[in-house]
């Protein structure tokens, strides 16, 4: 919605122009033309600096807060912060300046400052692997006790990655935890939590079932099913028909549904047993 400057002070200006552009497609750009959004980013790379940029000198401050106003900047991201100053990133004092520092581009700019920061490493001994903790941020205790809002990027065992709130001080109380999964173009989408998705599957497929069993006669098409359904996915859209047919071969497997036809042909129907059925009473078997 607003105006958005990225200072890159780690990657180069290429990388970042490629991600940008594969998110812009992801959301409905195109390259080459109409790049959703990206008229709205202004970024500066390492390379476009002067000299090195130190929050804590007060000739910098000044360049920046001139720089929100003249470009109208809504939101100002510094990648990474441990390349935005030249301090003791374990001092309260030193950190604490740098706080200052970015309130005061805040306050008189108008914009909203954004830092990257990396987590400490894993004391000797400690669990391995990433977890959500809202004091995982490297460095002095003055960098969490001053900021307003955190959230922290975490790769989950599934194979998914979380992005978790763990501080808001302003704002209404959203999810605390976002589930995120890497398309194969590169940037993030939101998707359910494993558990969750789990059950939307199972329910989804007992829906399947349940359609099928009440047309007991009639085998139906993938494409019919998916129509006659239109069972609802987590992002508000309908399950598609790769979807459903996953289902169906599932429901074959369990040996609830029976598959009729090949190919282009293949239908699904209520699994059907050709037994001779028992008589409504026993009947006496002739022995004593």
């Amino acid at each position: 919605q607003g105006n958005t400057a990225l200072l890159s002070l780690e990657d180069p200006p290429d990388e970042i122009e490629d991600r940008l552009r594969c998110i812009s497609e992801a959301n409905g750009g195109t390259r080459g033309g109409g790049d959703r959004g990206l008229e709205r980013i202004r970024v500066v790379p390492r390379e476009g600096l002067r000299r090195a940029l130190d929050l804590l000198e007060g000739g910098h401050v000044l360049a920046l807060i001139a720089y929100c106003k003249k470009w109208m900047i809504d939101l100002l991201v510094i990648d990474a912060l441990s390349r935005a100053h030249l301090a003791d990133e374990n001092s309260n004092a030193e950190m604490g300046a740098l706080i200052a520092a970015s309130d005061e581009i805040r306050i008189k700019s108008g914009a909203c400052v954004l830092f990257s920061h990396h987590e400490r490493k894993p004391a000797s001994g400690a669990r391995k692997g990433p977890a959500i903790d809202a004091y995982s941020a490297r460095g002095a205790t003055a960098l969490y006790g001053g900021i307003r809002a955190q959230m922290q990027f975490v790769a989950h065992p599934s194979g998914l990655f979380q992005l978790a709130t763990t501080q808001r001080n302003y704002g209404p109380r959203g999810e605390s935890v976002i589930w995120l999964a890497q398309s194969a173009s590169g940037p993030f989408v939101t998707v359910e939590a494993p558990a969750e998705a789990k059950a939307r599957a199972e329910d989804n497929a007992a829906s399947v079932l349940k359609f099928l069993q009440t047309h007991p006669d009639t085998a139906f098409s993938v494409a019919e099913i998916t129509a006659e359904l239109r069972l609802p996915r987590a992002d508000g859209k309908t399950v598609g028909s790769k979807t459903i047919s996953n289902y169906c071969k599932q429901l074959v497997g369990d040996g609830l549904v029976e598959m009729v036809g090949a190919d282009k042909n293949r239908r699904y129907r209520n699994w059907k047993a050709d037994v001779i059925p028992f008589p409504a009473s026993p009947q006496p078997l002739g022995i004593e």
